[in-house]
């Protein structure tokens, strides 16, 4: 699995005076949940809730994972959620 963010997610909580630590939070996730989808929902859900629920910056996460399994039907998510003011 590769797991890609940006800036606004190595940013979150910066503002409020958190250390918020993504790459330290997808290790110990990868610990409990191999899925991709639940990692980047862990991680987004992480980063927001360290900018106290206000993302000061955009957030995006994407992860790639690459699999073996015979029968296993392609599967291609895309979410995307925008506040309205």
């Amino acid at each position: 699995t590769i797991i890609m963010f940006t800036d606004g997610v190595v940013s979150a909580g910066v503002r409020a005076g958190v250390r918020f630590m993504p790459l330290a939070f997808v290790e110990d996730a990868l610990r409990d949940v191999t899925d991709a989808l639940t990692i980047c929902d862990r991680l987004l859900s992480a980063a927001v809730e360290a900018d106290s629920g206000r993302p000061n910056d955009d957030m995006s996460v994407v992860a790639l994972t690459i699999s073996t399994a015979a029968g296993e039907p392609p599967v291609r998510v895309q979410r995307v959620i925008l506040p309205i003011p």
